[in-house]
């Protein structure tokens, strides 16, 4: 029985070891030591023939069982019943499906390739529809020489890892969310700690909890909002693309309603509208801001997608939340959406995109003349930004919406090909050559799902709207320089499996399994 520091949580261990191959017997178990289990083996082996340790661990968290050393020790005992050839094939035919999600790049060379395999094999290895509390912004990832950010679940998971997970394993998708689910009153509680109300997610929450847990004095968590934003969008996206209406109702309606009504208490009524003041958007910035662009575009976002579950449900939405959706002050500065009040292009980390992550993913409207304006504004001091966590990888797809393909293969090189590392292709938080500081960790989940929720939603032009999947193309699919299109065998939409097909310059093509494609 392992204990966390600070005895916040126990978690249940137990393993069972075998020989093959030769006569050892069973083995002699020494006292768990050095954290680690012992099991000695002794014997003789011929000379000529194969011996193999088989090693089978079982790991259960208390918050899945509250006696979770003995429940460990069940489900070692039921896997070694099974044994280990099982297990491995299980394993290998659960790998099978999900390979069959394998984004197939036409026309980018092999190491595109290798480096979309890398991302969705990184990703799905820290995905599962059984994980009881999300998973931390690397995943399953520690090392000895960085925190990692202590394991907590961050609004990063919810804005850049369950878009791609809900088209290729949306049960593990559904169980990051579930997470949010178990501790909405955690989030209840924080709304009412500050004042408001509704739901406000915490900044850094804990696993077990979901309260709270950025280091004191935890100056984040005072004024970045946008994470309540991120957590309900991502409900929102789920329940559209899964077309699950229980799910709708049960568990994405508490929480879109619950945001909204945050949002309500939050934002201020003044002449010019209603505007959020002391926020801070995705830039980690010294001092808060009045209206922070991409928190306000993302709370009109937000507010709408309550507005249609609510229609979606019967019921009947706060009259507010409209009326803050259509008056909500976005900054501008012409036809440019800016950061925020005041902002300036010299300011602490004045290059941050977060406008643009407004647009995409997360599809707050604009007219066709601010979204390019704003997009090339941004884009034009990429070189000042790029090389940061989260927003890099995104780069490549913002420039392609604006049809330079050339532009979006560099960028998308600068902002996410020069992150991976390696001959393991980890793909780091931060590009080596620009924070030579910074330790190398990964794989970073925010860099990986920004990648893929770009392939798969971004340069194709998919996104769910009402109907059926087939008419989910905003535009035609807008693909980097040689690259001549995009594929994927298996997503699931709607609950049934579908193919992915897009063509650069041609809207892309959603098919069933089982349907078959046009003669020519």
């Amino acid at each position: 029985l392992g204990e966390s520091g600070g005895a916040l949580s126990t978690c249940g261990l137990a393993g069972v070891a075998s020989v093959e191959g030769g006569d050892f017997g069973d083995p002699a178990r020494p006292a768990f030591q050095y954290g680690q289990f012992h099991a000695e083996f002794r014997g003789r082996a011929r000379a000529g023939r194969t011996v193999r340790l088989r090693q089978i661990v079982s790991v259960v968290p208390d918050v899945m069982h509250t006696s979770p050393d003995q429940h460990a020790a069940r489900l070692a005992a039921k896997a070694a019943d099974d044994g280990f050839e099982a297990l491995r094939a299980a394993n290998r035919a659960m790998w099978d499906e999900l390979w069959k999600g394998r984004i197939r790049l036409l026309g980018a060379g092999e190491r595109w390739q290798g480096l979309v395999d890398a991302a969705v094999f990184y990703l799905n290895c820290s995905a599962h529809r059984a994980s009881p509390a999300s998973t931390s912004i690397f995943g399953l990832a520690t090392w000895h020489d960085y925190h990692y950010y202590y394991g907590h679940v961050m609004w990063d998971i919810e804005a850049f890892a369950v878009p791609p997970l809900c088209l290729l394993q949306p049960d593990a998708a559904r169980s990051f969310l579930d997470y949010r689910s178990r501790c909405l009153e955690a989030a209840r509680n924080n709304a009412r700690l500050f004042g408001r109300r509704g739901l406000q997610f915490p900044w850094e929450s804990a696993p077990r909890t979901g309260e709270e847990s950025a280091p004191v004095p935890g100056t984040a968590a005072w004024h970045e909002d946008h994470v309540s934003l991120d957590v309900a969008r991502a409900f929102a996206l789920h329940a559209r693309l899964t077309a699950d209406h229980e799910f709708l109702r049960t568990q994405a309606w508490p929480v879109l309603s619950g945001v909204a009504d945050w949002i309500a208490s939050r934002a201020t009524r003044t002449a010019r509208g209603y505007e959020i003041f002391a926020s801070m958007g995705i830039a980690e910035r010294e001092e808060p801001v009045a209206n922070a662009a991409f928190t306000n575009m993302a709370a009109v976002a937000v507010l709408r997608d309550a507005i249609e579950a609510a229609e979606r449900l019967g019921r009947v939405p706060d009259p507010a939340w409209l009326q803050i959706a259509e008056q909500m002050v976005l900054p501008r500065r012409g036809p440019v959406v800016i950061s925020h009040d005041g902002y300036r292009r010299d300011e602490e980390k004045g290059a941050t995109p977060d406008p643009l992550m407004g647009i995409f993913p997360f599809g707050c409207a604009l007219s066709a003349e601010q979204e390019a304006a704003t997009l090339e504004f941004y884009l034009a001091q990429a070189e000042s930004y790029i090389g940061s966590p989260m927003l890099s990888a995104l780069y490549g797809v913002w420039a392609a919406r604006l049809g330079d393909r050339r532009q979006a293969l560099r960028l998308l090189e600068e902002g996410y090909g020069r992150f991976v590392q390696g001959r393991f292709l980890q793909t780091l938080e931060y590009r080596a050559d620009r924070f030579p500081e910074q330790p190398r960790a990964g794989p970073f989940f925010a860099n990986i799902g920004g990648f893929l929720t770009g392939l798969l939603f971004g340069f194709t032009g998919l996104w769910p709207a009402p109907g059926e999947p087939s008419g989910w193309t905003q535009r035609d699919a807008r693909l980097p320089s040689g690259w001549r299109g995009l594929e994927v065998e298996r997503l699931w939409l709607g609950g049934q499996p579908v193919s992915l097909s897009a063509r650069h310059g041609a809207p892309a093509e959603i098919r069933a399994l089982g349907e078959r494609a046009p003669e020519a």
